[in-house]
């Protein structure tokens, strides 16, 4: 996998959203529409995977803040996978950690 590809992995219960090395604004619209067709699927849970991400800009964070509180509505469980602190802190900066169903203390 390239660092800013995106990719989506089938589970049993649900999928999972590999995030980039590099989520940044040069990839938010092919995000957006990969995020669009998982809500439309509607699967029970969706997992984010950010264990490799090194970086999300201000831009990439709103788009996951409006994924998930879409994803919310729809009775979409979210999880997250993290292993390193960078999304934890860009959304501590921005004040959306609990927004975002973050536990990063």
């Amino acid at each position: 996998m390239a660092a800013n590809s995106l990719e989506i992995i089938d589970m049993d219960n649900g999928k999972m959203f590999i995030c980039p090395d590099y989520f940044d604004i040069s990839i938010v619209s092919d995000a957006k529409n990969i995020f669009k067709g998982l809500l439309d699927e509607k699967p029970e849970t969706i997992s984010l995977d950010t264990k490799k991400m090194e970086s999300i800009d201000t831009a990439a964070m709103q788009l996951l803040f409006v994924f998930i509180n879409d994803a919310k509505k729809k009775g979409i469980n979210i999880n997250f996978q993290i292993d390193d602190d960078s999304l934890c802190r860009t959304a501590s900066v921005l004040g959306l950690s609990k927004h975002l169903g973050l536990n990063c203390e």
